[in-house]
């Protein structure tokens, strides 16, 4: 979205939204979870666009873009803030649960504190309670969940069917049986918009099943344009990938899966073991993994 959709209020406004601003004004932080791509970081933008905060300048840091040799520079960022009366935003907490609770924990000790908004996702509430005695678990109670409903599927589509020209079709697939069509990949609004400008009549007009619908489209658009020898061996990361395991790009032949990463199909992961030092690969999205199975 645009500056200027944020600004004046063009955006579709989840649930989520008012309740996060309402914590921040109460406790001056609070902490939004939800699955991969479910529009997280935006809504993050949309606390800091709020009535009540847009005066105040607003910070976003990144976990995600921080690699280990660079969570000092995060820290030291971060410490630099806590002086001002601001939206500190901490996107991708779940990529570092101790970092993010060291974080909080510097926060709550300071006074006068800025606006905290931390970012992340479920996963995150699964190792806190997963992990007697892990730091996150204390604070894991208090997150505010954000699931993707058929209404934010409606919502979204409304405003960038215009920007991809469906509108133009005639007559345009309803609201709602987008929203149900596209619930397959599970609340996961970025795979919604990448595909929404290149549907075809077939998939707005289908009768067939959701299931159905994405399985021909994963292989029309990602299986059929692979190499043969791609193929083959797709089939193992994306068994790997639906039970969210990547695997270690060593174990296949050099430049493997270079066409699939071409297209969007594959893409590298940071879920493997940190010590390894070797790169790791996954399906784009645990459902598209489904489907080709």
């Amino acid at each position: 979205p645009s500056r200027e959709e944020f600004m004046n209020a063009k955006l579709y406004e989840p649930p989520v939204v008012r309740e996060a601003v309402a914590r921040l004004q109460a406790k001056r932080w609070v902490w939004v979870v939800g699955a991969a791509g479910t529009g997280k970081t935006t809504i993050g933008l949309q606390i800091a666009f709020n009535e009540t905060l847009r005066k105040l300048p607003a910070y976003y840091l990144d976990l995600r873009e921080a690699e280990s040799s660079g969570k000092p520079a995060v820290m030291t960022a971060f410490n630099k803030l806590l002086a001002c009366n601001a939206v500190v935003i901490l996107d991708n907490t779940n990529e570092d649960p101790d970092f993010m609770e060291s974080c909080y924990s510097i926060w709550e000790r300071h006074k006068p504190k800025p606006f905290l908004v931390l970012l992340g996702r479920l996963f995150t509430l699964g190792r806190a309670n997963a992990g007697i005695g892990n730091p996150v678990a204390a604070l894991s109670p208090l997150a505010l969940v954000h699931t993707v409903t058929a209404n934010d599927y409606s919502e979204v589509m409304v405003r960038y069917a215009a920007r991809c020209g469906i509108k133009k079709k005639n007559p345009l697939l309803s609201k709602s049986k987008v929203a149900q069509v596209w619930q397959i990949f599970g609340g996961d609004i970025r795979v919604f918009l990448r595909q929404l400008s290149s549907l075809s009549n077939y998939f707005w007009y289908s009768s067939k099943s959701d299931a159905e619908i994405m399985t021909e489209y994963v292989k029309e658009t990602y299986l059929s344009r692979l190499p043969e020898e791609e193929r083959r061996d797709i089939l193992l990361l994306a068994a790997y990938s639906f039970l969210g395991r990547p695997l270690n790009l060593h174990l296949f032949p050099d430049h493997f899966f270079q066409e699939a990463m071409k297209e969007g199909l594959v893409q590298s992961s940071k879920a493997g073991p940190e010590s390894s030092g070797s790169p790791y690969a996954e399906v784009f999205h645990p459902q598209v993994a489904e489907r080709i199975i």
